[in-house]
C-alpha cells in the first residue's frame, strides 16, 4: 500500500461475514495461546455470528478495504446514553503498521460524535502490544485491568 488514500471504510453489509472472519482469525491467531478457548471464540467470531451482528442492528460493523479487499474491521456497540463500546477490532497482519487501525479508530470516533456519544470504551489484552500502543496514542487511557482475562479497559 502506498498511502492512506487507498483505504476506504464502510459499514459492513450482509455477505461480509467470511471476509471479517478471515481478518479476525489472521489478526488474532498469533496470540491464541494467550486466550482461553472461550475467550478466543468470543474474540474470533464465526462467519455466522458476524453475519448476525451485521443484520440484527444491535451493532454497527465497519470494514476497511484497500483496493476492494477487506483488510480491517471494528464493531461499535451502543451502551446506554452517550456511550459506545468498541470490540472485534483487527487489521490483517500484512497491512498492520500502515495507519489502517488509526483510520478505523478515527471513523469509529466520528460515528460516536455524530450520535452525541461522550464516552468510547474498549478492552484490549496485554499481549496485543501494537494495539495497546495505538489506543494510547489515539488518546485512550487505561482505566482498569482484569487479571483473569488479561484485559485492560480503555476510555476516551
Amino acid at each position: 500500500m502506498s498511502g492512506e488514500e487507498e483505504v476506504k471504510i464502510r459499514e459492513a453489509k450482509p455477505g461480509d461475514g467470511e471476509e471479517i472472519y478471515r481478518i479476525l482469525s489472521h489478526a488474532f491467531e498469533p496470540y491464541s495461546r494467550y486466550y482461553t478457548e472461550e475467550a478466543y471464540s468470543a474474540t474470533v467470531l464465526s462467519p455466522r455470528e458476524i453475519e448476525s451482528r451485521i443484520k440484527d442492528g444491535q451493532m454497527v460493523v465497519l470494514v476497511a478495504t484497500c483496493h476492494g479487499v477487506a483488510v480491517g474491521t471494528v464493531s461499535l456497540k451502543p451502551e446506554g446514553e452517550g456511550r459506545i463500546y468498541l470490540q472485534s477490532m483487527a487489521v490483517e497482519p500484512h497491512y498492520q503498521g500502515q495507519a489502517i487501525g488509526k483510520q478505523i479508530l478515527e471513523r469509529a470516533e466520528m460515528f460516536a460524535r455524530q450520535r452525541q456519544c461522550r464516552l468510547v470504551s474498549l478492552e484490549c489484552y496485554h499481549p496485543l502490544v501494537k494495539a495497546l500502543d495505538l489506543y494510547e496514542k489515539s488518546g485512550f487511557r487505561v482505566t482498569g485491568k482484569k487479571e483473569t482475562t488479561m484485559a485492560s479497559k480503555f476510555l476516551r
